[in-house]
């Protein structure tokens, strides 16, 4: 945990500040859909994987009027997931749920701090992170799926901030998500 918290957290905590200096929702969603990171578009390890004409479809899907007013009226983060899960959900997108959940958070941190994410969504590394910790624990960390999750998605799935133990359950769910991740391997 110590290793986390005076390395990895950092990069998260970068992260949230440069989404929260951008200058409007337009640009947060260009950068965050488009993976980049920074002021020289470097794309983010998350979606290195990703072909990068996928992409630029599915930001220029939340671009759309519509989809853009309902961000602008998001009141909380499971709200804005799902609205970028409309999007990457669809089996033609060649978008995922790892790509849904970076862009939604990356777009919720350019609102400043609305709010605490409630849960910690987990796909992917996360994903593998929660099994192996939830082994060691005797299977005390529940997974749940949620109903509106896309039937192809078998990996996305999320757990309650206060089932996991002491010191996880002091963080906030995002540093959760990025500690599963990071330290799956080592859980």
């Amino acid at each position: 945990m110590d290793d986390y918290l005076n390395n990895c957290a950092k990069c998260l905590e970068r992260d949230k500040s440069y989404f929260e200096s951008l200058p409007d929702l337009r640009t947060a969603i260009m950068q965050a859909g488009n993976g980049y990171f920074g002021p020289t578009k470097q794309i983010h390890s998350h979606q290195e994987r990703i072909k990068k004409r996928k992409m630029p479809n599915g930001t220029k899907e939340l671009l759309n009027l519509r989809r853009k007013n309902k961000i602008l009226r998001c009141g909380y983060f499971e709200e804005l997931y799902w609205i970028v899960c409309e999007v990457a959900g669809r089996k033609s997108s060649g978008l995922g749920p790892l790509w849904a959940y970076d862009v939604a958070l990356r777009i919720w941190n350019f609102f400043g701090e609305p709010g605490p994410i409630e849960r910690v969504y987990l796909q992917s590394g996360a994903l593998n992170g929660h099994k192996n910790l939830d082994a060691r624990l005797g299977n005390s960390i529940p997974a749940y799926v949620p109903p509106q999750r896309p039937t192809h998605w078998t990996t996305a799935k999320y757990a309650h901030v206060d089932d996991f133990p002491m010191p996880l359950r002091g963080l906030p769910s995002e540093h959760i998500e990025n500690f599963l991740c990071l330290y799956a391997d080592h859980l």
